[in-house]
């Protein structure tokens, strides 16, 4: 059994009687949560998948935190049969993989009507294709946390990619959605939560993690009236109108998560730290979107960043082809040091593969050329004792692109890793 935040209350992963699970790459670090378990399993290599659930986030945080991607289908479309509820109508059962393309399979085996799940609904196949309209915030995000000014970079990185998809881009105000997520803690729709777990907190009070059953308790509070509830219910269908309005043929993208923090920080102020998690993620199942998580970088295992992509309930398969469109415009720097570089003869065999010349420079003072015995002859680079620096220059290549190009590197050429003058790999 995978560790969590107690009853799917949190998204920083360290609300646990059984204590806080570990970022995957950095154990100083969080993993997100809820299902910070579930995550971490997938990363660390125990499991192919894995399952986890989402209310507001639980699905997606730990993805970005952890390199992997996030699939939160539309509300009803996988069975919640069996699932200890947080939120009973707002819950939806999520897969974490090291790829769209699995998350795509188990979606495949997962979804379907359950006529044993009050909340199950239908939800007709459409082949995928990219929507008409890309919407990012007209506001600059807020980024947080010790790195926030890499995780920003790592935004904007992300929206040039996104306006190469040859979609319209087009700013909305995130304000909307942003108070469409306030309903779901600071109304009285946390009351749902206190319905659906208040007997067992009530019978084993010294086993539930203290702030979460001070979230908990709230709902039970007596300014929760009955009147309040149908006060938020009537504002979030006006924000449920309008998303329908301004998602309908269109996708939105939006930072998984602003930035992350170290455990000892969320030890530290726990509320605080916890709501910052979920700026960009509270609003989804209240709105009844569904969404993917994905990696702004998938080999980024030091300071992952991630996007997700928002769509109407219907719309998943908009969501779906945008993802798999954007993770195709990854790309990897790539230092080359012979006929490959700018000028030069073969530079084609990358520009023609969407290789970008970034720039010219020189390896660290441990390699040597060697002339190989190729046509044309191609200089081969060997790290060695008594090196001196090599000029190269580096490119930008797709990583989707990458086996293609390697069908032109032919024996004793080889692809490895290679040390600059600047200490970069």
């Amino acid at each position: 059994k995978t560790n969590l935040d107690q009853f799917a209350t949190g998204l920083v992963g360290t609300r646990s009687p059984y204590g806080e699970v570990h970022n995957a790459y950095d154990d100083k670090m969080i993993s997100g949560g809820s299902s910070s378990g579930s995550a971490v399993s997938v990363a660390l290599g125990m499991a192919a998948f894995s399952l986890g659930t989402d209310t507001a986030g639980s699905g997606r945080v730990p993805a970005m935190l952890n390199t992997l991607v996030g699939f939160k289908p539309s509300l009803g479309a996988w069975s919640t049969s069996g699932v200890v509820p947080a939120c009973a109508s707002l819950d939806c059962v999520t897969v974490f993989a090291n790829s769209l393309e699995d998350t795509e399979t188990v979606n495949q085996y997962a979804k379907g009507y359950d006529a044993e799940c009050v909340w199950s609904k239908e939800y007709e196949d459409k082949g995928k294709k990219l929507p008409e309209k890309i919407y990012l915030p007209l506001k600059e995000p807020a980024f947080f946390g010790d790195n926030a000014d890499v995780h920003k970079a790592k935004w904007y990185s992300a929206t040039e990619r996104i306006k190469k998809l040859g979609v319209k881009v087009e700013y909305i105000d995130y304000k909307m959605f942003y108070d469409a997520a306030l309903i779901l803690y600071d109304g009285a729709y946390v009351a749902e939560r206190w319905a659906d777990l208040k007997e067992f907190v009530i019978e084993n009070e010294d086993k539930v993690f203290p702030v979460t059953k001070k979230i908990l308790q709230s709902g039970g509070t007596e300014e929760k009236t009955a009147a309040r509830l149908f006060e938020d219910l009537h504002m979030l269908q006006y924000y449920r109108h309008k998303a329908k309005e301004i998602l309908k043929n269109a996708v939105m993208v939006m930072p998984t998560a602003g930035g992350t923090f170290t455990r000892e920080q969320v030890r530290e102020d726990p509320v605080k730290t916890n709501s910052l998690m979920g700026l960009y993620t509270n609003h989804c199942n209240l709105l009844d979107l569904m969404a993917v998580a994905v990696p702004e970088n998938t080999q980024d295992k030091n300071l992952p960043f991630g996007i997700t992509i928002f769509g109407l309930a219907d719309s998943t398969n908009l969501v779906l082809q945008t993802a798999e469109s954007f993770l195709k415009t990854e790309s990897i720097d790539f230092a080359v040091c012979g006929l490959h570089k700018k000028g030069y003869a073969l530079e084609s065999q990358l520009t023609e593969l969407g290789a970008e010349y970034i720039e010219s420079t020189a390896t660290a003072k441990e390699y040597k050329l060697y002339k190989l015995n190729t046509n044309p002859i191609k200089p081969g680079l060997v790290r060695a004792e008594n090196g001196e620096n090599i000029n190269i220059d580096i490119f930008k290549i797709p990583v989707s692109k990458l086996g293609s190009f390697m069908s032109n590197v032919n024996t004793p050429l080889s692809i490895g890793n290679v040390e600059l003058i600047d200490g970069r790999w």
